[in-house]
């Protein structure tokens, strides 16, 4: 299956306008997980890069061979015992998130194409997950 990363561009250039004006990347927050989205730009990425230290997981997308960054893929974290977490859809290719220690389910979806993943996320430090999605075409 070939995705089209010009609906994803076009999808997230909207979002991003969203985001754009009120000068940062949105960070939301429910009970104590807390989750922010975005990276489109390098001006946006370098505004996560500054949230990294509030953040225990970074999750990046991408497409495999050209590593071209990715948005508008959902994104669904259940805790081990499968309560879900975290249900949204990336507004760019990072996701940053502070999640209490512990093992999580991740299941992310861009196009057809599902991906599953275990992430134990540590009492102290940060874990990072890379998603690479094959047959899309930047450009189209």
């Amino acid at each position: 299956m070939r995705a089209s990363v010009k609906a994803v561009v076009a999808i997230a250039a909207s979002l991003l306008l969203g985001a754009s004006a009120l000068g940062q990347p949105v960070v939301r927050e429910v009970g104590t997980v807390r989750w922010v989205s975005g990276g489109i730009t390098g001006e946006e990425r370098a505004e996560l890069i500054l949230l990294l230290p509030d953040h225990n997981v970074r999750i990046v997308t991408a497409a495999a061979g050209s590593g071209a960054y990715l948005a508008d893929v959902s994104l669904l974290v259940r805790t081990a015992g499968g309560a879900p977490v975290i249900e949204t859809r990336l507004d760019g290719p990072w996701l940053l998130a502070r999640l209490p220690p512990g093992r999580y389910q991740l299941t992310l979806t861009f196009g057809e194409v599902v991906q599953h993943r275990s992430l134990d996320v540590p009492a102290v430090g940060r874990r990072e997950a890379y998603f690479y999605w094959s047959g899309v075409q930047v450009g189209e």
